[in-house]
């Protein structure tokens, strides 16, 4: 009985309307390959919008990781100017000092060879050395 309602009006509907149905087939085919393709992509977008959150809190730690050692660096910067100056400073206090000593040393010697009588040119040379004089004679 199936056999013969399927020959006696499936078959020549078929044949007859065969276009109609390819078409309708086609279409479809199409759309449910359009709306698997639309899921496709809607997955597709999410996971590049997840993937783009975690870029973006991963360049927000970066950044402020970075701001962290330029300020760690510069705390840095400063200790070691604020060393340098204190060092600077010691270093022209002791020229000063040492200088001021050889001053007085050869002021002593200038007095004790009883203005320049003995030694000329020693006592010539060791002026221009230390306060950068020439000496004429």
């Amino acid at each position: 009985m199936l056999k013969t309602l399927l020959t006696n009006t499936a078959l020549p509907f078929v044949k007859k309307y065969w276009r109609e149905l390819l078409v309708a087939f086609c279409l479809s085919a199409v759309f449910v390959k359009n709306h698997i393709d639309y899921l496709r992509l809607e997955q597709a977008y999410s996971v590049s919008q997840e993937s783009l959150k975690n870029q973006l809190t991963t360049l927000k730690d970066l950044h402020a990781e970075e701001l962290n050692r330029r300020d760690q660096a510069l705390e840095d910067y400063r200790n070691a100017l604020e060393t340098i100056r204190e060092n600077y400073e010691k270093g022209l206090e002791q020229l000063d000092e040492d200088s001021e000593l050889r001053r007085e040393e050869i002021v002593t010697e200038i007095i004790e060879r009883e203005q320049l009588t003995e030694n000329r040119d020693e006592l010539a040379a060791k002026i221009e050395e230390q306060f950068g004089f020439e000496y004429v004679h």
